[in-house]
């Protein structure tokens, strides 16, 4: 058996543990250049996919009632609506791509909108596949019929499984039978699914309300937090904080290790997913061996219960998280701030396959959850706690747990501010489970909800 007040960490200075997390950012920038013209390449997609699945979505909107359509807003207008100030938003921010410009002027032609398609017609002649898609944008919108060559050269690429949005709404509007029924196809499965994912978050929503008003006006019915275990006291904040540094950049080093290994052939899917898990496992395995006399003492510690508290409860906890953080989703997007997140959410990495969609759920709802609330919550922010209080413990470690998802600016807010929840909901109960459900009930959510409008597999 170990003793408390013989386990303690080694004295480590500010100063090693500060320039460990120096070169941590320093390395986690220089990833994201690596990998992250990925970063122009998600936005470019994100873009591109809002203004394509907007007209899946209206091809398959007659098999339901019209208030249906507004309710979940994929009628004509309110789509239409949608585009414009969606690009009105992103344009004010400097934030549209410019390779996104066809596609949305293709989206707009499609529901009627000439005027404002022409504006989003780019300024200059692009070149290859880009130039025939221009030609026969400018044709559409001056209203004269494509030519036999054109609609050739779109059922050729159609054919080959290289076709574009351009050429679908080309040969959905000259008649075009196999593309109609393959958009129909997908346009009925992504309203279904998207009117089914909304519905369920919109019941997870009331639930976090109700979980709320019970916290609020029955604070009783939550137990007091656990007491604090006597080993977390003998913890040292910055041994903590240089600890964390060094697992993220062994996580970091393995992900591009792996990466460069599998560079010559691609990244499948599986590889990906791999990467993935490796990614969020490497970090909680080597903080729990380092930061705890015996690695299995971290399940015991991080999500033990007594007779008060219960996974009933603790998921009543976790629902006051889901409440505020889907509110505060909402008012995001009725402020008409979505375009700022589009490719934080919306990317080819998680969307191109079915595996990755697969595998996205599998992370999102299950992985994520437990090695985060591990990593940021139980290690992180227990550890900083003890040194310098739990103000400036939630702060720090919401900063990193912020850094670390790699979001735009809108993002790093959202996730900073989720983190600093994440950190009260430990402290107030003692336990990881309340984070750990909350966390998974949201991802669960937003997740399936982005998949099911916006993904074709």
């Amino acid at each position: 058996m170990i003793s408390p007040r013989s386990f303690s960490h080694p004295k480590t200075s500010a100063s090693s543990a500060v320039l460990l997390g120096v070169l941590w950012i320093v390395l986690f920038f220089a990833y994201g250049v690596r990998h992250g013209e990925i970063k122009e390449s998600y936005a470019v997609f994100g873009f591109n996919r809002v203004a394509e699945a907007a007209t899946f979505w209206s091809a398959a909107s007659d098999g339901y009632a019209p208030w249906i359509q507004q309710v979940f807003a994929f009628d004509d207008e309110t789509l239409e609506q949608n585009l414009i100030k969606y690009h009105q938003t992103a344009e004010k921010l400097n934030i549209f791509p410019e390779a996104s410009r066809i596609h949305w002027a293709t989206a707009l032609l499609y529901f009627g909108n000439h005027q404002y398609a022409a504006k989003l017609m780019p300024e200059e002649l692009p070149e290859g596949t880009a130039a025939e898609q221009f030609q026969f944008l400018q044709w559409l919108g001056e209203g004269r019929e494509v030519t036999d060559e054109q609609l050739n050269w779109a059922r050729q690429r159609f054919a080959l499984g290289i076709s574009e949005y351009p050429e679908w709404i080309l040969l959905l509007q000259n008649g075009n039978e196999d593309i109609e029924s393959w958009m129909l196809d997908h346009g009925r499965r992504m309203n279904a699914s998207g009117v089914l994912f909304d519905v369920i978050g919109m019941i997870a929503f009331f639930a976090g309300l109700i979980a709320i008003s019970r916290l609020w006006f029955r604070n009783s019915f939550f137990p007091p937090p656990l007491k604090l275990s006597p080993i977390f006291r003998r913890w040292n904040g910055w041994f903590v904080l240089q600890q964390f540094f060094i697992a993220e950049i062994l996580a970091l080093a393995a992900v591009l290790f792996l990466y460069r290994l599998f560079e010559p052939n691609g990244v499948n899917d599986g590889e990906m997913a791999i990467t993935h898990f490796l990614f969020l496992a490497i970090p909680a395995g080597f903080l729990a061996f380092r930061l705890l006399p015996k690695t299995e003492m971290a399940y015991k510690l991080l999500l033990r219960r007594d007779g008060n508290w219960s996974i009933r409860k603790s998921l009543w906890l976790g629902l006051v998280f889901v409440g505020s953080a889907l509110s505060t989703a909402g008012l995001l997007h009725f402020l008409e701030l979505f375009p700022l997140s589009i490719s934080d959410v919306i990317n080819a990495d998680n969307m191109d396959t079915k595996l990755r969609v697969f595998w996205l759920g599998i992370a999102a709802v299950i992985v994520a959850p437990i090695c985060e609330e591990f990593i940021m919550r139980g290690f992180v922010f227990q550890g900083l706690t003890q040194s310098f209080g739990a103000w400036p413990a939630a702060v720090v470690s919401s900063f990193l747990f912020a850094i670390l998802h790699g979001y735009s600016l809108m993002g790093f807010v959202i996730v900073f501010s989720m983190g600093m929840v994440f950190c009260w909901l430990y402290r107030r109960s003692g336990t990881l489970w309340p984070g750990i459900i909350g966390h998974g009930i949201y991802n669960f959510v937003v997740v399936n909800q982005t998949l099911a409008w916006y993904s074709l597999h």
